[in-house]
């Protein structure tokens, strides 16, 4: 009886044994999202502005995220160099962290002084940089993982000694860039409207000096198509929005006009969309009537022929980017503190949210791979 029960244990744990083997470990399990940056993933900055970490997701994997995939600095930006991702860091990091496919960091680039806002590509090798914290553009070589001055701006510093550059574009002729003209002792105010410098690509001589019918280009300076770029205003922080508004300039003639005005928008642009869609969509904030620092909602906006229509809106500081996904979805990056919060994608048609993605911190922004 003894050697029965024996052997009836023996089966027992054989066949436990050869069960488990024949499980994958839940950690093998294959991931819907890829593991590298490639075949449409989406890489999401998430912040709370003291750190900021790297998530990814695939609108095709609903409620999937691999999180906290790169370590940044509190004030970074995701920016692209083909389609590889940069890590802009702003600040007091004030570096470049160039990111492999697999999400490797495969050099740091230090920028002193600089305080990068954007970058863009020269060519396979060489990067231009503005910097917000110096009068001087840089030039960055990927492969020596190096930075040297490229453009001198002081000519265009305001009071404070600096221009205030920020967003960058570039074609095959020229290089553009914007310039906020702040008065940082002033509490950021405007000293002037907003200006797009125009540098001839080849010798660097400038082009073109355009004063924009706006202040303070901070939110975008983006193509449109080949001869259209649109350049978003935020104006004077305050509860007067009248100097913000979505500017187009044709590169064909020079003419600039105000194709949506602040109050058009119902507030300050803060995101336009640069992704898939044919469409024109942006997010604007309508700022508090108590508090001329806070926001009463922020509303993503669908844009055509002249008319504002709200899509979608949330109240008080509560919408990052957007970034579309296809021509009738869209991804938003909603950092409200409930159950709501993360990456949001968007039907257009039906204005039904179709899926939610919980990053580790607040979303901030996206990149979108080829």
């Amino acid at each position: 009886m003894r050697i029965l029960t024996v052997l009836v244990l023996m089966s027992v744990q054989f066949s436990c044994t050869s069960e488990s083997e024949s499980e994958p470990d839940s950690n093998e399990i294959p991931s819907c999202v890829p593991e590298q940056f490639k075949d449409g993933a989406v890489l999401v900055l998430t912040t709370n502005y003291e750190t900021s970490s790297l998530d990814m997701i695939h609108p095709n994997c609903p409620d999937e995220v691999r999180q906290n995939l790169v370590v940044a600095s509190g004030d970074a930006v995701l920016r692209k160099w083909g389609n590889r991702p940069i890590v802009v860091n702003r600040g007091a990091e004030s570096n470049l962290m160039v990111l492999n496919e697999n999400l490797d960091v495969v050099s740091q680039i230090g920028l002193e002084g600089c305080g990068p806002h954007d970058i863009v590509e020269l060519d396979e090798d060489n990067l231009l940089v503005s910097c917000y914290e110096s009068t001087t553009i840089q030039k960055v070589s990927l492969s020596e993982e190096r930075s040297e001055p490229w453009l001198e701006l002081a000519d265009y510093s305001g009071s404070d000694g600096f221009p205030e550059m920020d967003a960058l574009a570039i074609d095959e002729n020229y290089v553009y860039v914007t310039l906020q003209n702040l008065d940082r002792r002033d509490n950021w105010t405007p000293e002037k409207p907003g200006t797009i410098l125009v540098f001839e690509r080849d010798d660097l001589v400038l082009h073109r000096e355009i004063t924009l019918p706006c202040n303070n280009p901070f939110t975008a300076l983006a193509f449109r198509d080949p001869t259209t770029m649109w350049v978003g205003c935020a104006g004077t922080w305050g509860d007067d929005y009248s100097d913000a508004g979505i500017i187009t300039l044709d590169i064909t003639d020079w003419s600039l006009t105000t194709l949506y005005s602040g109050e058009a928008l119902n507030g300050r642009p803060t995101s336009l969309d640069t992704g898939f869609s044919t469409q024109s969509l942006a997010v604007s904030a309508t700022p508090s009537p108590d508090n001329v620092w806070d926001v009463e909602t922020m509303q993503l906006l669908r844009l055509e022929n002249g008319n504002v229509d709200i899509l979608y809106t949330e109240s008080g500081f509560s919408l990052g980017g957007i970034k579309s996904w296809s021509d009738s979805k869209i991804l938003i990056a909603q950092r409200t503190y409930d159950s709501q919060s993360g990456v949001l994608l968007l039907d257009l048609e039906t204005l039904e949210v179709d899926s939610r993605w919980e990053t580790g911190l607040l979303p901030s922004h996206f990149i979108i791979s080829d």
